[in-house]
């Protein structure tokens, strides 16, 4: 619909965010999005599915300073601008992150782990997840994958457009390393949304 709407002479810029995850500063962060719901899942249960795949969080304050500041420029028009953090972090490295806050999760069989969550019961105080637990248990519709399966595949969004709209800026993607998963774990605590592991 933009394209066609650029095509009959109306400005147009194209914004594709990634994950968005906390606020590189202040940790404050949507509890009720995926990953935090799917991080408090793996804490309650204990367990995580040991699979091959990046994850990407884009603290909010680096995408609203990055879309204020292209929206502002002449030449951003008619360019698409993936919004992602260019240091992906993968799966493995989010757990041990995880484990390193004093959560112990033991990373099990994809479809072992598949068939411990499908025995939470979806309205049980112990499934974080709730309803999206479905995403990972279900087929989607005219496809033999799940959530994560979809995910495992998901190609790598290209963001040297962004960065190089960026590029005469002090406007830069804080890593996502163990100072920004401290920082929002510290916030998903203080807020009472994770309890504090049980060796602290």
């Amino acid at each position: 619909m933009l394209q066609i709407a650029e095509s009959r002479g109306i400005p147009v810029i194209i914004y594709r965010p990634g994950m968005i995850s906390c606020h590189s500063q202040t940790g404050a962060a949507n509890t009720d999005d995926m990953l935090c719901r799917l991080l408090k899942q793996f804490i309650q249960q204990g367990t995580a599915p040991d699979l091959d795949i990046t994850t990407d969080m884009t603290p909010v304050d680096y995408m609203s300073q990055a879309i204020v500041h292209l929206s502002r420029q002449k030449e951003s028009l008619g360019q698409i601008f993936h919004l992602v953090n260019p240091q992906s972090l993968q799966w493995s490295q989010l757990l041990a992150l995880t484990r390193s806050q004093g959560y112990p999760i033991k990373q099990i069989a994809y479809t072992q782990w598949l068939s411990q969550l499908r025995d939470v019961p979806m309205g049980y105080q112990e499934n974080a997840l709730g309803a999206l637990s479905t995403l990972f248990t279900e087929k989607i519709a005219g496809t033999e994958l799940t959530y994560l399966d979809i995910s495992s595949i998901r190609l790598q969004f290209d963001c040297q457009n962004t960065l190089l709209g960026l590029r005469d800026t002090t406007i830069v993607c804080p890593p996502a390393d163990s100072k920004l998963l401290c920082t929002f774990f510290d916030y998903m605590k203080n807020r009472g949304f994770l309890d504090s592991p049980a060796s602290v």
